[in-house]
């Protein structure tokens, strides 16, 4: 059987449309859920991998563990099983890779913050459970059309526990001790990301070779190469940390390494400012929220009490903001601090994305387009690109 010619095939279901992605263990498939007319990602292991009944108990293992984690940063499983010869897996369909991402261009700083904040989380979540997943790389962490980072294919986590370590991941992201045949480790993770990170900010991977030797030998004993000089010179600190030869050099945790690496880029603002009434503070604190989900990082005024120093906060949060974001209603449109707070933002030239909650857009902001919330939804889609365009460059 050809795996590479299974489009228009039926697997339970699932009717097969295309082949998007030839990896090392599986094919994936976009194809239709016959029941619940929804697209969805199709992986099957391939023949090489199929021989040996351990391994299609592995494969659905790992569909199993990846069952069983619930983080809003990591791709949901649907479903997993057999049918005749092939063992397959199916998962949310996302629509774009960080590989696709990457041939758009480099990533700047602080999207890459942003996108190491989500995966990070992902990747965290996953070591508290006790568990790895043994193999980040550009083409298992994923995008939703908001624009938010997904840690997906658990697959090697399954064929993990079965072995007590061997040479099997990405190379190009792989740790010396992998290399070396030894059992994955929060800290092989942390190093695959330290790599990954490397890569989003420079468009090539931090070693390359003609072969595997060559390349195990530079994860093994060379140096990180440096960063280009645009980038703030305490990110190749951070890296050079996240990537160490030994595991034990490393940071204690993922999330410390995201941490350590955002403060490295923190003298470039890129926090959004949200404005707001009182009465509406239940709408504004709920579009906080969403928009951190979708990886921005946020400033509302609820982080700071009510006194002498409040304007100067005020001042000092609009100034060093990366974009401004109003909330519109008729409160607000009445509320003195919300005009001194649209002035600031006017003043330090700052980008204003209105957000119509309630009763009609204000004349000060008449000519920015806004997005139209009045059913109590968030902002759609098409935000988010303008706001991430502002935010993180064109992208």
């Amino acid at each position: 059987m050809d795996y590479k010619q299974l489009a228009g095939e039926q697997l339970g279901q699932y009717q097969l449309e295309e082949l998007i992605h030839d990896a090392s263990i599986v094919f994936v498939y976009r194809a239709l859920q016959s029941n619940l007319r929804r697209k969805v990602a199709v992986q099957i292991l391939k023949d090489i991998w199929t021989e040996k009944e351990r391994y299609r108990q592995s494969f659905l293992q790992g569909a199993e563990i990846m069952a069983q984690l619930e983080h809003p940063n990591i791709v949901p499983i649907h479903d997993a099983g057999m049918q005749g010869h092939l063992t397959y897996a199916v998962t949310r369909l996302m629509p774009e890779s960080l590989r696709n991402r990457l041939k758009q261009g480099v990533i700047l700083p602080a999207e890459v913050a942003a996108i190491l904040r989500q995966v990070g989380n992902a990747l965290d979540y996953v070591h508290s459970l006790g568990m790895v997943h043994g193999d980040p790389s550009i083409g298992n962490i994923m995008f939703d059309h908001w624009g938010s980072a997904y840690l997906a294919d658990f697959i090697l986590a399954g064929f993990l526990t079965h072995s007590k370590g061997g040479i099997n991941g990405t190379p190009w992201y792989m740790s010396p001790e992998r290399w070396n045949e030894e059992k994955s480790t929060p800290a092989s993770d942390q190093y695959a990301l330290g790599a990954i990170t490397y890569h989003m900010l420079t468009q090539q991977s931090p070693f390359t070779a003609t072969n595997m030797v060559g390349l195990m030998q530079l994860h093994a004993t060379a140096s990180l190469p440096s960063l280009p000089q645009d980038i703030p010179n305490g990110v190749n600190e951070v890296l050079f940390r996240a990537m160490a030869k030994k595991a034990e050099d490393r940071y204690p945790t993922v999330m410390d390494f995201v941490r350590e690496f955002e403060k490295a880029i923190a003298d470039t603002p890129r926090h959004l400012f949200i404005s707001y009434s009182r009465q509406d503070k239940g709408y504004a604190q709920q579009l906080s929220e969403h928009l951190q989900h979708n990886g921005f990082a946020v400033w509302i005024d609820s982080k700071i009490d009510y006194g002498d120093a409040w304007f100067d906060e005020i001042d000092d949060a609009v100034k060093t903001c990366a974009a401004f974001v109003l909330l519109m209603t008729p409160h607000a449109q009445q509320s003195e601090w919300v005009k001194k707070e649209i002035l600031l933002a006017k003043r330090y030239k700052k980008p204003i994305f209105p957000v119509l909650l309630d009763g009609e857009e204000f004349p000060i902001v008449i000519d920015i387009q806004f997005a139209d919330v009045r059913d109590g939804t968030m902002p759609a889609v098409d935000f988010h690109r303008r706001l991430r365009r502002a935010v993180f460059g064109d992208i």
